[in-house]
């Protein structure tokens, strides 16, 4: 592993400080703007097209996330669907593994 040396001189700490506290500020608003889609009804029902639609990702993602259990499908005839509220959740809590909690 390589490893850098930054060197900084001529700063006052205070400067320094001043920026970090502005960095913390930014990435509290970030948090606060990352929301899940609002939704009605908690127990509405999405189609496969939706939810990947919502996760930005492929149908066939949603697939595999479902095989693995990471989201549970419901089944109406020969139709799968996913509860709202459940994908919200499932949407925080990736968002929250990824580090933006």
């Amino acid at each position: 592993m390589n490893t850098k040396m930054i060197q900084i001189e001529q700063i006052d700490a205070q400067i320094i400080l001043d920026r970090f506290t502005g960095l913390e500020n930014q990435i509290r608003e970030l948090k606060e703007s990352i929301k899940p889609p609002t939704s009605t009804n908690d127990n509405d029902y999405l189609t496969r097209k939706q939810v990947a639609e919502i996760f930005h990702i492929a149908i066939m993602t949603v697939h595999h996330w479902h095989r693995k259990g990471i989201l549970k499908s419901y089944k109406v005839g020969h139709r799968v669907y996913f509860k709202r509220g459940e994908i919200d959740q499932a949407l925080v809590k990736m968002r929250t593994r990824k580090g933006v909690e």
